[in-house]
């Protein structure tokens, strides 16, 4: 992951790719799912609380923790 965000180009924000790199990180977070804790590490390798780190870094605000994240909480 590292090597990763370090060759990341730099984004404008108005740019769609800021977007999608939103929503590439809320679907899994925010997205309702039935049995998600049973379902995170079929799909990704990545613990949960580490993407949502690497997300609310990304965002550039802290997330709101006294309540659940929400899907439509980090829609841009």
């Amino acid at each position: 992951m590292k090597k990763v965000l370090q060759s990341w180009p730099g984004l404008n924000e108005a740019d769609d790719t800021a977007i999608a790199i939103n929503n590439s990180f809320n679907n899994p977070l925010g997205y309702r799912v039935p049995d998600k804790k049973e379902l995170w590490p079929k799909f990704l390798s990545a613990k949960r609380s580490e993407v949502a780190r690497i997300f609310d870094k990304w965002k550039g605000k802290p997330r709101d923790r006294s309540k659940p994240r929400d899907y439509f909480d980090d829609l841009p």
